[in-house]
């Protein structure tokens, strides 16, 4: 796969951010998930306001408690579930890869915003 077979349609040279390139790739038959929108249910579960700070709050609060690749076993679990086309964004750090890795068979792009 490359950049031009999940080209946005419009007049931009790049991609509108990690959002944006996980929901052009998901539109092509992929599902989607987020590790921000993962982080932010769990920080409505939790009755923390619904913004950022809670978003990077709560990871912290995981990855502390749980291990650096807590997060990516989640949404892994999540992602068996959906079938074998997931395409899974946001991922930050090395205890993510590491733990994706492990699982076996997966590919990493990364995106840059200007």
């Amino acid at each position: 796969m490359n950049k031009s077979q999940f080209d946005r349609g419009d007049n931009r040279n790049e991609w509108g951010g990690k959002r944006n390139g996980g929901r052009d790739i998901a539109a092509k038959d992929f599902e989607h998930l987020s590790v921000g929108g993962y982080l932010m249910e769990e920080a409505i579960k939790a009755g923390w306001a619904e913004n950022r700070e809670s978003q990077i709050r709560m990871g912290n609060k995981l990855r502390e408690k749980y291990g650096t690749g807590y997060i990516m076993e989640q949404l892994y679990e999540k992602a068996l579930k959906m079938g074998n086309k997931v395409v899974i964004e946001s991922i930050r750090n090395e205890g993510e890869v590491t733990t994706l890795r492990a699982k076996g068979k997966f590919f990493s792009f990364s995106s840059q915003c200007r």
